[in-house]
């Protein structure tokens, strides 16, 4: 069996397309497929260091806040017992104030006279 030309014609020119291929096609291809995926991994790197980051600082805010919320403990002024026992002791029975009908009178007018110029400004 011999072979024939046209299959060997076909043959080369299969390997020249496929030449031609490799070379302006796949090369580009697999080149911008890489850097595709090494930008992909770079930007997971840079999400990564931030989020580190993030949780450093809030570690560090918490850890402040402690720091100030025991500050505030320990130099917050505690009452003497004594000084609540002279405030007991300040305190006295409200009075009773015995007012005539008169005052009580001129009292209620003025209060209605405030009143209604409260009311008026609301308006």
């Amino acid at each position: 069996m011999t072979p024939n030309l046209t299959v060997l014609v076909q043959a080369f020119n299969f390997f020249i397309v496929y030449l031609l291929f490799k070379h302006l096609l796949f090369k580009p291809a697999i080149a911008y497929l890489k850097s595709e995926e090494n930008s992909k991994k770079h930007i997971e790197e840079n999400i990564s260091e931030q989020q580190n980051l993030l949780d450093e600082k809030k570690e560090e805010k918490s850890e402040t806040w402690k720091k100030y919320q025991v500050f505030f403990k320990e130099h917050t002024p505690q009452p003497k017992p004594t000084e609540l026992l002279a405030v007991k002791e300040v305190k006295k029975e409200p009075e009773i104030l015995e007012l005539s009908q008169k005052e009580i009178d001129q009292f209620s007018e003025h209060m209605k006279k405030a009143l209604i110029e409260r009311v008026q400004d609301v308006k």
